[in-house]
């Protein structure tokens, strides 16, 4: 349970959008699949789970649409270069996990749904059968283009929850000290702080300067 949980509002708003969003996706993949067989892939189920990310948590740096987009189609690569070179045995499910990582964090793509859909890719090996070298462009990076797509469209309406990134943070939405007085800490100083936890930590540095801001003005006013 998290600490600081969202509003209702938030929540409800996310909730019903998320429903739009995944409608999107699955009515444009469907009506771009490579062919009209009921067993051509058009839609990887890991899509579910950047939903989460993107309707949930739109400011999350594993949210953004270099993540989503470039994530979800270098883990699909990766899935489908092992399950060509080693099958769909245990092995093959594991390096496909771990290499997607391995290859989100060189990409600086990080998107932790980009893990199912590498292994989804081993999971399609059959006795004769392979996943297509399609794969990473259809579905994976077409429906990571659709999600964000929906996502920016969906989002828009709510100014505090505005995807991505850069659409969520106009300057003047940061609250400004009330005196001049040298702060005890700056914001780039909290930035080092969060870099020496030597983990992903899910806030954008538009978020870090908001908490700065609101820090020195709750202690500005304090101290009159």
């Amino acid at each position: 349970m998290p600490e600081h949980p969202t509003s209702w509002t938030d929540r409800a708003v996310s909730s019903v959008i998320s429903v739009i969003g995944i409608a999107i996706v699955v009515v444009i993949s469907q009506a771009t699949r490579p062919d009209s067989s009921p067993a051509s892939l058009w839609l990887v189920g890991s899509i579910g789970a950047t939903a989460v990310l993107v309707f949930a948590v739109p400011h999350g740096p594993l949210s953004q649409p270099w993540a989503v987009i470039c994530g979800q189609g270098v883990s699909a690569l990766v899935g489908v270069v092992v399950a060509h070179s080693m099958g769909g045995g245990t092995t093959a499910k594991a390096v496909s996990v771990g290499g997607a990582i391995a290859a989100m964090h060189v990409c600086r793509c990080i998107h932790p749904p980009g893990g199912a859909t590498s292994l989804a890719a081993v999971l399609m090996v059959a006795p004769g059968h392979e996943p297509s070298w399609l794969y990473p462009l259809t579905p994976a990076i077409l429906n990571g283009v659709i999600i964000v797509a929906a996502a920016t469209a969906l989002n828009w309406p709510f100014v505090w929850r505005r995807y991505p990134l850069a659409l969520a943070f106009p300057k003047s939405n940061a609250p400004a000290p009330v005196d001049s007085s040298p702060p005890p800490v700056t914001a780039e100083q909290l930035r080092v702080a969060f870099h020496y936890l030597d983990t992903l930590v899910t806030i954008c540095d538009e978020e870090v300067e908001i908490v700065y801001r609101s820090l020195h003005r709750q202690l500005a006013m304090g101290l009159r």
